[in-house]
């Protein structure tokens, strides 16, 4: 897989309606499920442009993508695995969890 950082113009932002998701979930033989793929488009969708970084909820990634949440840890699970997402655990002061912070590998970065 290619870590390149790829410069893109500014016109594509969430503005436009259109989000960036890696060819690489088609193309290459990962073997992802139906809902790695769709859990990986709506991650790219919710990355920020500057970071490809995001911090949806389970719950939120379940809603938005039609599936349960157990189906969502499953594909979060063979995302990481493949090396598609990086997933930071983050916690409170108590050490209860708080969120998670995805950052979607192979992701094109605007350089401003």
């Amino acid at each position: 897989m290619n870590n390149k950082t790829i410069n893109i113009k500014q016109s594509t932002n969430k503005k436009t309606g259109r989000f960036y998701a890696s060819n690489d979930i088609f193309s290459k033989n990962y073997g992802l499920t139906i809902y790695a793929k769709i859990v990986f488009c709506y991650l790219s969708r919710c990355a920020d442009r500057r970071t490809a970084k995001c911090f949806p909820s389970r719950e939120n990634i379940a809603t938005n993508c039609s599936i349960g949440v157990t189906s969502v840890d499953k594909a979060l699970k063979q995302l990481q695995a493949c090396k598609l997402i990086k997933i930071q655990h983050e916690f409170r002061a108590d050490n209860g969890s708080r969120c998670n912070t995805y950052t979607v590998l192979n992701y094109p970065i605007l350089d401003r």
